[in-house]
């Protein structure tokens, strides 16, 4: 890292729910139109305190970053993360970065972060810089009617396949103030939470194909019963979920 260095020119994969370097088509695609990578994560205030926002949240997000962080590093993609609202930290980025281009993928959560999407997306045309995002379920957006949605979505189920890890890029120097937020705020703030004894799975994207497995030859079986109960849904869910 340097404090004094030119401007550097960036592709941004920004994420929100999907934080894994497997089967992660924007952060694939960037890498493969560019040499010059970072990932971008930000804890939204606005969000963070929505009512369906919760502690829960913020330790499973934390503790997926974590693992994130090292495996990114392996492919010498630096993790820069944000807490403040989306555009701010889209205003800070630009102070400090040339910013080509931003990767993302679409999210099925609610109305503010919709509303925020559409304002990212309104930005990056103002100021000239490239927007990408990729499907991440096959839920089909920006119909104009649903006359064919279920064709578009059975063509996209057939041809879906797991997209590889990135080969590992050149190293690039950022300025230090880009780095100024990582872990010290949330460790301070959120000590109380992260040192909780909830049961959230720890490093998800070591332990996915585990959870999926138990689920698929063990806690499935009762899936349709339970799902809509409280307490059995608790060993009935797939947990795969955020």
């Amino acid at each position: 890292m340097s404090s004094s260095i030119e401007k550097q020119n960036v592709h941004i994969v920004r994420f929100k729910k999907n934080l894994r370097v497997l089967d992660n088509q924007a952060l694939f695609c960037a890498c493969q139109n560019s040499k010059s990578v970072i990932w971008m994560y930000c804890f939204e205030t606005e969000i963070m305190s929505l009512p369906d926002y919760s502690n829960f949240h913020t330790k499973a997000i934390h503790e997926s970053l974590i693992q994130l962080k090292k495996n990114l590093l392996t492919l010498n993609i630096p993790l820069l993360i944000y807490k403040w609202n989306i555009c701010e930290t889209f205003e800070f980025l630009l102070k400090h970065c040339n910013i080509w281009a931003i990767y993302s993928q679409e999210e099925t959560w609610n109305r503010a972060t919709f509303q925020r999407d559409l304002e990212i997306i309104k930005r990056t045309k103002q100021s000239g810089i490239q927007f990408f995002e990729y499907p991440n379920n096959w839920v089909v957006r920006k119909l104009k009617n649903r006359d064919n949605r279920t064709d578009i979505r059975n063509e996209r189920i057939r041809y879906w396949e797991i997209i590889p890890v990135p080969q590992q890029q050149p190293r690039i120097i950022l300025p230090d103030i880009l780095y100024k937020n990582e872990f010290t705020w949330i460790q301070k703030l959120y000590e109380h939470v992260l040192t909780a004894p909830y049961k959230i799975i720890i490093s998800w994207e070591d332990n996915w194909h585990k959870v999926l497995d138990n689920f698929l030859n063990k806690r499935s079986q009762n899936y349709m019963y339970h799902i809509s109960r409280p307490f059995e849904s608790q060993t009935s869910c797939s947990r795969l979920s955020t």
